[in-house]
């Protein structure tokens, strides 16, 4: 999906882990990158980059900035929190519950957690399936709103149920890219 957001949206900055593959796909990734002129940083945990006057991103994940292999790349995905105004956001890319626990321990650990309690938005992690989005996790940040990015008729057939029930438990506010096509935020 990202070779066709490369294609289809204009892409000023992508924020990468430094995670090795071997992905054909990744390769053509990169060459989109490269031909568009499109900036590339890696994510480095705890850097926070100003867009404009109004906007902070603030990498929470992954942990390593050195290129590791990881045995499910879906653990190292990078997210990102996004502070706007008096607005929370946080995007949890493909990262599933190990690598969510290990978020939260490192927040824990840095004395952080409040960075992202009570949410306005959460972006659901890895399409919404049943291995990411724990309980503890929705019970830290309280998110208003969920966004569950999939496509229809996925063979995976994403989003799980399971992860659809935890956040229709909590009165979660649901937007599925399914159901709706593109999600465009607008504070």
């Amino acid at each position: 999906a990202l070779v066709e957001i490369l294609e289809i949206y204009e892409v000023g900055l992508v924020i990468e882990s430094a995670t090795a593959t071997k992905n054909k796909n990744y390769a053509l990734f990169k060459n989109i990158i490269k031909e568009k002129g499109v900036g590339l940083v890696q994510a480095v945990r705890g850097e926070k980059i100003s867009v404009g006057h109004l906007v902070e991103l603030e990498i929470m994940h992954p942990f390593f900035s050195q290129n590791l292999e990881y045995e499910n790349l879906n653990n190292a995905s990078v997210v990102v929190a996004v502070f706007f105004k008096n607005k929370k956001l946080l995007f949890m890319g493909d990262l599933e519950e190990q690598g969510e626990q290990a978020l939260l321990n490192y927040l824990k650990q840095k004395n952080s957690l409040g960075r992202i309690e009570q949410l306005d938005l959460i972006k659901i992690g890895h399409h919404g399936s049943r291995t990411a989005t724990g309980q503890k996790l929705l019970e830290l940040t309280k998110p208003k709103a969920a966004i569950i990015s999939c496509g229809s008729d996925n063979k995976f057939h994403h989003p799980h149920t399971q992860t659809l029930e935890k956040l229709q438990e909590r009165k979660i506010e649901i937007l599925r890219t399914d159901e709706i096509g593109d999600i465009e935020l607008k504070y």
